[in-house]
């Protein structure tokens, strides 16, 4: 069983390159913690939980030629409808 990675201080950034969108999380220092591309159609489901946080889950290719994982980000209740509406958003 694989361990959970628990990332801290970590803030999202919503970046277009061309014509393939990217979300890229960089740690305090600046340092890429994950960057994967979203492509046209990508599924995201939105979560709400009980303790004043919620979630939002998908799918994504993290390394070229291997399977997709599942990718699960929990973030305050205030801020999981405009992260779930950008994602949305940019895989429209």
């Amino acid at each position: 069983m694989k361990k959970r990675k628990k990332l801290e201080l970590m803030k999202p950034t919503l970046m277009k390159l061309s014509k393939l969108e990217r979300l890229v999380m960089r740690n305090n220092v600046g340092k890429v913690q994950l960057n994967f591309g979203i492509s046209k159609g990508m599924p995201f489901e939105k979560v709400p939980r009980k303790n004043n946080k919620g979630v939002v889950c998908c799918f994504a290719v993290l390394e070229a030629g291997k399977a997709p994982v599942s990718l699960v980000f929990m973030v305050t209740k205030n801020d999981l409808d405009p992260l779930h509406s950008k994602l949305e958003e940019m895989a429209s």
